[in-house]
């Protein structure tokens, strides 16, 4: 598979052959979550009959869309050489690389990123304060901690910028225990990234 960076009309849409099967997600809630990113997740894209087809990922497409973003990244298969050629000499369409796009990942192992929760319920100010001490003020603890924190109690939301590890297992799985009995005991997380807090 290629990942190119393309305008956001190149690729066509056909649902009733390539429908959306990812259902994880809050639209409105990943639409403000992307809007607060520079860079938007990469659409599967698959060359069918000649053609550049959207074959997953539906919802970064039509979220970039929404937002007016005019580029997407894009993981192309299926597509032969001379198509792949014929698509990256198309106006606006630059081919990448994975193994660049990795370094760089890996050549910053702290990067600001939003955080932005969705809660079920109204945001007094004990639960927030909760949420702070529990959650904020116990992981986001790198470089100079959580800034620009934010809530919207009509909208439910809490969102704050912070330095986040690129990969950390540990890290990760401590935050998701904590953000699970937060869930349980607090207040229940509608969605955490646009994606719905699903606890099993």
């Amino acid at each position: 598979m290629d990942i190119v960076e393309a305008p956001v009309g190149l690729v066509e849409v056909d649902e009733r052959c390539f429908p959306e099967r990812d259902e994880s997600g809050v639209f409105e809630h990943l639409v403000h979550y992307l809007s607060r990113c520079d860079q938007l997740p990469a659409i599967a894209v698959r060359f069918d009959s000649g053609k550049p087809m959207l074959t997953g990922r539906h919802k970064y497409l039509r979220a970039a869309k929404r937002l007016g973003r005019e580029r997407i990244r894009m993981v192309v298969s299926g597509a032969s050489s001379q198509e792949f050629a014929r698509l990256v000499g198309q106006p606006g369409v630059t081919r990448l690389s994975w193994a660049e796009i990795e370094r760089q990942d890996r050549a910053r192992p702290l990067s600001d990123q939003w955080h932005v929760f969705y809660f079920r319920g109204r945001l007094e100010a004990d639960v927030v304060a909760r949420f702070q001490t529990d959650v904020v003020d116990r992981f986001f603890t790198f470089g100079d901690g959580a800034r620009r924190f934010a809530q919207d109690p009509a909208a439910g939301s809490i969102e704050f910028v912070a330095a986040t590890p690129y990969e950390h297992r540990d890290w990760s799985s401590q935050l998701l225990g904590a953000l699970v009995i937060f869930h349980s005991e607090v207040l229940a997380i509608d969605s955490y990234q646009g994606s719905r807090f699903a606890v099993s």
